[in-house]
C-alpha cells in the first residue's frame, strides 16, 4: 500500500490512508467469512493416485493404505458405468474399499437393487455396523463420471458430477484396519460393477466443495452435456418407459453409449407406435448385434441370463412385424437366421408360456370340479324329506315337529344322520331366537357310507336368524367398594371401574389363558375372552393399546455360554410402574412379545418378578432385540374397554367401553372350550344361513368328511379358529362372515401329495376379518395344506400378520382382495409360502393386494413373498397397490427358481419386485439333495410340472413378463435384476388424476373404481360377489383401511 500512494496525483492524509487500510481489510475479511469452514487456501496433491484408464470387473486395481491417523480423507474417482460385473453378489457392485467398510474403514459401491444408487459408507466398530449416505441420483450409464467421497472427521459428503447428493454425521472417526485401498471388485457382501476407470485419487484430508465444482467444471464437456441428457430421463434397466417422448429416447441412444435394454425400450416404443418405418431397421440392426454377441462362458449367470432376455425381447418384436413387411427378402433373411440362432431361447420362451398356461388349466378343472360339485349338491332336491323343526324353547324328547320342535342342533343331527343311513332325507329347520348351547352337537361315524345319495340340510325357518352361542350373558355390575383392590387400581380409573360376580350369574368353569402365536399356533389352547355388544374387550395391558411397547432389557445368559442358543427368559426391566405392582404367585400376569424374531410373537405367563435385582421371568427364550407388553394385570386397568379377570375368586373387573351403559348391554363371556358342530366321517351335509358365536374354542370341527358345505352363515368371537377341515374332500366354506377370531379363520387340510389326488376343499366369496386376534402371527385367514385346495373371490382384511398360508400343490388363490395386514410384523406378507422346492402348481392369479406395512420393517412386507427356496409359482394379473415396505417389493422372493411374475401391476409401491438370492450351496445341499430330496424324483417322473426337471439348474432364476409399473420406488428393490429374465416390463401413468393418492387411504371402493379406469385391468371379479348373504356384494360391506397400517 506504502508503494501504491505515492504515485497518486492528490495529497494523500492520515485519514485517508487509514481508510484504504481499513476497506482492504473489511473486503479480506468478508472474504475469508464467506468460503467453507473446511475450505482449503490451495488444493494439496493427492497422497496416492491410481491411474487406472481400463475396464474393471472382478479384478481390482491396488492402491496403498490410506492414512488411517488422519482420521479424515477424500477418495475421487472418474468412472464410466458398464454395468453389473461377472459378480453378482446382492445386485451391487464396489466402486472402492479399504478395511472393510462395515466394521472398520470405508467403502463406496453401486447398487443396482435399489434404483442404481451409490452408497458410500464408514465402518462403526461398536454397532457392528456402516453409517451411511446414499445418492439421490445413479452415475448415468456409459457416460464418464465424476464422484467425490470425504470424510472431515465430523460429516460424511457423497459428490456426484459436481453436486452434493447428501451428507450425514457422524463423529466416532475411522476404524483403522491394516488394508490398502483398492478400486474395483471387494468383498463383505459386495460383488463387482464393470466400469471404465479413468483414475482414482487419495487425499488424507477432506477436500470441500469448492474443489468438487472446480473439479467437475474441468470435465469434458461432451461427457457434461450427455449427463444433462441423461439426468432428464428416470431411467430403470429392464423396464420400459414410454412416457418420454420418442424423439428423446432416439437421441440419448445415439449421442450416449447406453445400455441395451434402453435400446430395447425405444424398439418397444417405436412398435407400440406402429412406426415400423423406424422400428424395422432397429430390430434388423439390433438382431444382428445379438447374433453377433459372444456366447458366454459356461453359460453362467448373470451373463447367460441377459442374452436371454434380450432374444425374448426380439423373438417378441419379430412376433408382430406386419406379415407384408416380413416378406422383403432382407427381412426375411435375417428373421429366419435370428430365429434359428435363437432356437434355445425360443423354447425357453415358449416353455415359460407353456407354464403359464398348464398351471392355470390344471388348477381350473379343480376348481370346475369343485363348483360343479358343489352346485350338484346344493340345488338337489329329493322327492322324500323328512322335515324337523328347531327352537330355542324345545325340548330334545319332542318329536321334533314345528308344534313340538327339539331344542338342540345336536338332536336334531343325531336324528337326520339315523335317516341319512336309511336313504332318506331330512331338512332341518332352525326357529328364531339365540340357542343357549351348552354342548357340541357330534355326528361321528366310524367311516364314510359308500354311493350315500341322502342329504341332510339345515337353514333357518322363514324369516328367522338364529343364533347359536356359548355365552352367558353377564348381569349385575356394581361399582367396586373392595378397599384392597381400590388400592391396587390406578387412582384416575377407580370410580369408572365396574365388577360382576361370575358364580352369581352361574358361571362355575372360569376358563384360562393359555401360551399363545409362534411356535404354538398348530397347538389347540382355548383362551377366554370378554365380549360387549358383540365386541371384544381388551384384557388388561401395560403399556396400553397404541402405546410403545417396553424394550426388553439386559438380558441374564444361560448356564452354559457355548450352547448354540444361551439365551433365557430372564431380563432386566426398570420400569418403576412394574415394580410397583402387587406380585404374588397368584397374580397371573402373562407378557406379550417378540422374544427372538421380527417374524413372530408369543403370548406367555410371567414366571417371576424381583422388585430388588428388577429380574423379570417369562417362559420364553430371549435375545434382547425386540419389545413386550404385560396382559392381565389388575393394576394396569385404566381404559375404556378394558378388562381383568380374577381367576381366583371369579371376579371380572370391566371399565365400560365410552358411551356404552352396561345395564342395558349384552356382556358375553364363553362358557366352553367346545366345539359347536365336530364332524367325522360325515356325508352329504348342508348348513346354510347360521351364526356361530362366543366359543373359547373352535367352533367348527370336521374330519375325514365329504360334500360337507357351510353357506351364506356366521362364525364370530372363537377363541381359536372359526373352522378346522382335516382330510376327506368336497367340503367348503361358501358366501360367509368370519370375524374376531382368536387363530385362524378356516384350517383346511386334504388331499395326496403323494399321487396328488385333489381333495377339492374350498373358501370361496368369504369375508373374513379380525382374525389372528389373539395368536397375533402365524394365524392367518385361511391356512391351507395340501393338493387341490381352492381359495377364491374373498375380502380378508385386519390382522397383524399374513391373510393366507399354504403349503401343498395344486393351489389356486385367485380373485381375492387383501388389505389391512402384517401391521404388527417384518419379513412377512399377504401370503406366505415357505421352505419347501416340490410345492409345485400353485397359481396366484388376480388377486387384488394393497395397503399392507409396518413400522417394523427390518426386512419388509409384501404382498407375496415365496421364502426359502419355493419354486415354479405362477402369479399373474395381480394387482398391487402400497404393498411393499422396508425392503421387500409386492412381491418378494427368497432363494427360489422359475417362478412366474406375469402381466401384473404395481401401483405406488415402494419397490416392486424384491429378490433375495441364494448360493448353490445352500439351495442344493440343504434343501434339494437334503429335506425334499425323496420327492422331486417321483414329480419328475410323473412330468406334471414345467421346470421340476430342472431343478438343479440356474439357481435364483426367475421370470419376470409383461409387468406394469406406475409411481413405484424402485423396479426391483434388492436382488440383482440379472439373476431374473426380465421382458416387456413397462413403467407408465394412467391417464385419470390421481387425487386418491395423496394420503394413501382412500376407501377401497374408491380405489378399486380408479383402478378400473386403467386400460386392461379390471376388478369386477375381484373380492366378494352377491349371495344371500352380501346381496349387493362387496359394494355392500365396509372394511375401511385399519389405522395401523403403515406406509413408509
Amino acid at each position: 500500500m506504502q508503494k501504491i500512494l505515492p504515485r497518486l496525483k492528490f495529497p494523500v492524509t492520515q485519514t485517508f490512508f487509514n481508510l484504504c487500510i481499513f476497506i482492504f481489510c473489511f473486503f479480506a475479511a468478508v472474504s475469508l467469512l464467506a468460503r467453507p469452514a473446511n475450505a482449503q487456501e490451495t488444493v494439496p496433491p493427492p497422497t496416492q493416485t491410481i491411474e487406472a484408464k481400463q475396464i474393471l470387473d472382478k479384478r481390482p486395481l491396488f492402491g496403498e493404505a490410506p492414512d488411517w491417523d488422519a482420521n479424515a480423507f477424500t477418495v475421487a474417482m472418474r468412472f464410466r458405468p458398464l454395468g453389473p460385473g461377472s459378480d453378482p453378489t446382492n445386485g451391487n457392485g464396489m466402486l472402492f474399499i479399504a478395511g472393510s467398510g462395515w466394521f472398520d474403514g470405508f467403502r463406496a459401491y453401486y447398487d443396482y437393487s435399489q434404483g442404481q444408487k451409490v452408497h458410500f459408507q464408514i465402518g462403526r466398530a461398536k454397532e457392528q455396523s456402516a453409517v451411511q449416505v446414499v445418492s439421490r441420483s445413479a452415475p448415468p450409464y456409459g457416460i464418464l463420471c465424476d464422484m467425490v467421497c470425504t470424510y472431515d472427521g465430523r460429516i460424511l459428503r457423497l459428490y456426484l458430477n459436481g453436486e452434493l447428493e447428501g451428507e450425514t454425521e457422524f463423529t466416532d472417526g475411522l476404524s483403522p484396519k491394516p488394508s490398502r485401498l483398492s478400486i474395483g471388485s471387494g468383498s463383505y457382501g459386495v460383488g463387482s460393477v464393470k466400469m471404465f476407470v479413468d483414475r482414482a485419487e487419495y487425499w488424507n484430508c477432506a477436500l470441500d466443495a469448492d474443489f468438487v465444482k472446480a473439479r467437475f467444471a474441468a470435465h469434458p464437456k461432451e461427457e457434461k452435456e450427455k449427463i444433462a441428457l441423461w439426468n432428464s430421463f428416470n431411467f430403470t434397466e429392464k423396464l420400459d418407459d414410454f412416457d418420454r417422448p420418442v424423439q428423446d429416447l432416439e437421441r440419448l441412444t445415439q449421442m450416449v453409449e447406453v445400455p441395451y435394454s434402453l435400446h430395447e425400450t425405444l424398439l418397444n416404443r417405436l412398435i407400440a407406435d406402429g412406426n415400423w418405418q423406424k422400428a424395422l431397421p432397429c430390430l434388423v440392426r439390433m438382431s444382428r448385434d445379438w447374433m453377433d454377441r459372444e456366447v458366454p462362458e459356461n453359460e453362467t449367470l448373470p451373463e447367460e441370463n441377459a442374452r436371454i432376455s434380450d432374444a425374448f425381447t426380439l423373438i417378441r418384436a419379430w412376433e408382430k412385424v406386419p406379415a407384408d413387411l416380413a416378406k422383403t427378402p432382407e427381412v426375411k433373411s435375417i428373421r429366419e437366421d435370428f430365429l434359428n440362432a435363437a432356437s434355445k431361447e425360443r423354447a425357453l420362451l415358449k416353455k415359460i408360456f407353456d407354464f403359464d398356461s398348464q398351471m392355470t388349466e390344471r388348477t381350473r378343472k379343480i376348481e370346475a370340479q369343485t363348483v360343479k360339485n358343489w352346485e350338484t349338491l346344493c340345488s338337489r332336491r329329493p322327492t322324500q324329506v323328512r322335515k324337523f323343526w328347531l327352537s330355542p324353547n324345545g325340548c330334545d324328547e319332542n318329536p321334533g315337529t314345528l308344534e313340538r320342535p327339539f331344542q338342540s342342533l345336536k338332536k336334531a343331527l343325531e336324528t337326520a344322520a339315523e335317516l341319512q343311513e336309511e336313504g332318506i332325507s331330512s331338512e332341518i329347520l332352525v326357529l328364531d331366537g339365540t340357542y343357549q348351547c351348552r354342548e357340541t352337537a357330534e355326528l361321528l361315524r366310524d367311516a364314510l357310507i359308500p354311493d350315500l345319495k341322502a342329504v341332510i340340510r339345515v337353514r333357518p325357518a322363514e324369516g328367522a336368524k338364529p343364533v347359536f352361542t356359548f355365552g352367558q350373558d353377564l348381569r349385575g355390575f356394581q361399582p367396586v367398594t373392595d378397599p384392597a383392590i381400590l388400592e391396587r387400581l390406578p387412582e384416575s380409573a377407580r370410580s369408572q371401574v365396574r365388577v360382576v360376580s361370575l358364580l352369581r350369574n352361574g358361571v362355575t368353569d372360569f376358563g384360562t389363558l393359555g401360551d399363545r402365536g409362534y411356535p404354538v399356533s398348530d397347538e389347540m389352547k382355548p383362551w377366554t375372552d370378554l365380549y360387549v355388544n358383540g365386541k371384544p374387550m381388551q384384557i388388561a395391558r401395560y403399556p396400553n393399546a397404541g402405546e410403545d411397547d417396553l424394550q426388553i432389557g439386559e438380558v441374564v445368559p444361560g448356564p452354559n455360554y457355548s450352547d448354540r442358543n444361551p439365551d433365557t427368559g430372564t431380563f432386566c426391566c426398570k420400569d418403576p410402574r412394574v415394580a410397583a405392582w402387587k406380585w404374588t404367585p397368584e397374580s397371573d400376569i402373562w407378557a406379550y412379545g417378540l422374544w427372538q424374531w421380527e417374524w413372530a410373537s408369543h403370548t406367555v405367563p410371567v414366571k417371576s418378578f424381583d422388585p430388588q435385582t428388577k429380574l423379570l421371568t417369562v417362559d420364553a427364550k430371549t435375545n434382547g432385540r425386540f419389545t413386550f407388553h404385560f396382559l392381565n394385570v389388575l393394576e394396569e386397568l385404566d381404559q375404556p374397554g378394558e378388562y381383568y379377570l380374577d381367576r381366583r375368586n371369579g371376579l371380572v373387573y370391566l371399565i365400560p367401553p365410552k358411551g356404552v351403559e352396561l345395564a342395558g348391554a349384552r356382556v358375553d363371556f364363553p362358557l366352553s372350550d367346545a366345539s359347536f358342530l365336530r364332524l367325522k366321517n360325515v356325508q352329504n351335509l348342508i348348513l346354510e344361513g347360521l351364526h356361530f358365536t362366543c366359543t373359547r374354542g373352535t367352533a367348527v370341527w370336521m374330519e375325514n368328511c365329504e360334500s360337507v358345505y357351510f353357506n351364506h352363515g356366521t362364525v364370530s368371537r372363537c377363541g381359536i379358529h372359526a373352522f378346522v377341515m382335516n382330510g376327506g374332500h368336497d367340503c367348503g366354506v361358501y358366501g360367509s362372515r368370519i370375524e374376531s377370531v382368536g387363530s385362524c379363520g378356516v384350517r383346511v387340510a386334504g388331499g395326496n401329495r403323494d399321487s396328488l389326488e385333489p381333495c377339492r376343499h374350498f373358501v370361496t366369496n368369504c369375508f373374513i376379518r379380525d382374525f389372528c386376534r389373539i395368536d397375533r402371527s402365524y394365524a392367518p385367514a385361511v391356512h391351507a395344506k395340501g393338493v387341490g385346495i381352492i381359495l377364491t373371490q374373498n375380502l380378508i382384511c385386519d390382522s397383524p400378520h399374513h391373510a393366507f398360508r399354504t403349503e401343498g400343490n395344486d393351489l389356486l388363490i385367485a380373485r381375492n382382495e387383501v388389505h389391512s395386514v402384517v401391521y404388527d410384523f417384518s419379513d412377512q406378507s399377504g401370503i406366505d409360502i415357505y421352505c419347501d422346492p416340490t410345492y409345485r402348481g400353485i397359481v396366484i392369479n388376480e388377486n387384488f393386494w394393497h395397503h399392507i406395512g409396518s413400522k417394523l420393517a427390518i426386512c419388509g412386507q409384501a404382498g407375496i413373498r415365496l421364502d426359502d427356496s419355493i419354486s415354479g409359482v405362477l402369479m399373474r394379473g395381480n394387482v398391487f397397490y402400497r404393498s411393499s415396505g422396508g425392503f421387500f417389493g409386492g412381491i418378494q422372493i427368497h432363494g427360489g427358481k422359475d417362478n412366474l411374475i406375469l402381466r401384473n401391476l404395481f401401483l405406488d409401491c415402494r419397490t416392486g419386485l424384491s429378490f433375495t438370492p441364494w448360493f448353490n450351496g445352500r439351495y442344493l445341499d440343504q434343501f434339494v439333495d437334503g429335506s425334499f430330496n425323496a420327492r422331486i424324483q417321483p414329480y419328475q417322473e410323473l412330468g406334471i410340472y414345467p421346470f421340476m426337471e430342472e431343478v438343479r439348474e440356474h439357481i435364483n432364476r426367475n421370470y419376470v413378463l409383461e409387468n406394469g409399473f406406475v409411481d413405484c420406488g424402485t423396479f426391483i428393490g434388492r436382488g440383482n435384476h440379472r439373476h431374473q429374465l426380465c421382458v416387456g416390463n413397462r413403467s407408465f401413468t394412467p391417464r385419470t388424476e390421481l387425487s386418491i393418492r395423496e394420503n394413501g387411504l382412500a376407501s377401497p371402493q374408491e380405489l378399486r373404481r380408479w383402478i378400473e379406469t386403467i386400460p386392461g385391468h379390471s376388478l369386477k371379479n375381484v373380492g366378494i360377489q352377491p349371495c344371500p348373504l352380501f346381496p349387493e356384494g362387496q359394494e355392500g360391506i365396509r372394511h375401511d383401511i385399519s389405522p395401523n397400517y403403515f406406509s413408509e
